[in-house]
């Protein structure tokens, strides 16, 4: 009996709460299923009675079998991430597989992950753990530490010399933006770059970037960094 209200009473509000957080997906009907699974699921986990167990668990296992079914990446496979004629485009000329991209621009920060889940080394993709050693070869004087020693997305922008006063600033507390220059790059290992904008015009003494393509899909000029 204890078991049946304690079951009762956690499927309730569980049920209630969902239907409040997410009131605009899950409606009554939607709410009274979670609410049975709820009940169904704590009487297989509490009950020590084989046939309550036995019930719970035919009616808790098809649920939690079909819901998986319906997730995305089983549902439609992993294709939409992995057949985009950008990566298509960048696979074809990341020839040497040690190849450094980095993306710059709009979104960069999150563009760079969809590049790193598809196998393209990219510096600016999710640091989970710092990548101390990497971006403090243009911070010698470990002035801006703080702002990339996390976990973080790097949004990068690429900038004549002229106007990187301030290489980081952190905009959110695992969200930093970093502005480059061509001659950072190359001291960063970057070999290629995917960006929103045109960088036909900025070069230094030693290097530019060689365009590769017109316009890609995803909005994205393809330059690599050559010397001069």
């Amino acid at each position: 009996m204890i078991i049946l209200l304690i079951s009762t009473i956690g499927a309730a509000t569980i049920a209630i709460l969902t239907h409040e957080e997410f009131s605009s997906f899950v409606g009554i009907i939607l709410t009274f299923i979670v609410a049975l699974l709820v009940f169904f699921t704590s009487l297989l986990l509490l009950c020590r009675q084989s046939l309550i167990k036995i019930i719970s668990g035919i009616i808790v296992l098809p649920a939690v079998i079909l819901s998986g079914l319906f997730v995305n990446p089983i549902q439609y496979s992993i294709s939409p991430m992995t057949d985009q004629p950008l990566i298509a485009k960048i696979r074809a000329l990341s020839t040497n597989t040690d190849s450094t991209w980095i993306t710059e621009g709009d979104n960069s920060n999150m563009l760079a992950n969809l590049f790193t889940a598809n196998g393209i080394k990219t510096l600016n993709a999710l640091s989970v753990t710092p990548k101390i050693s990497t971006w403090e070869k243009i911070d010698p004087h470990h002035r801006y530490t703080k702002i990339y020693n996390r976990y973080a997305f790097a949004a990068v922008s690429i900038v004549p010399e002229s106007q990187n006063e301030i290489p980081f600033s952190l905009i959110w507390p695992d969200l930093f933006s970093v502005s480059l220059t061509i001659d950072q790059l190359k001291i960063l290992g970057v070999d290629f770059v995917a960006s929103t904008h045109r960088l036909d015009d900025i070069s230094s003494k030693t290097l530019h970037f060689e365009s590769l393509s017109s316009r890609e899909s995803n909005g994205r000029y393809l330059y690599r960094i050559i010397k001069n």
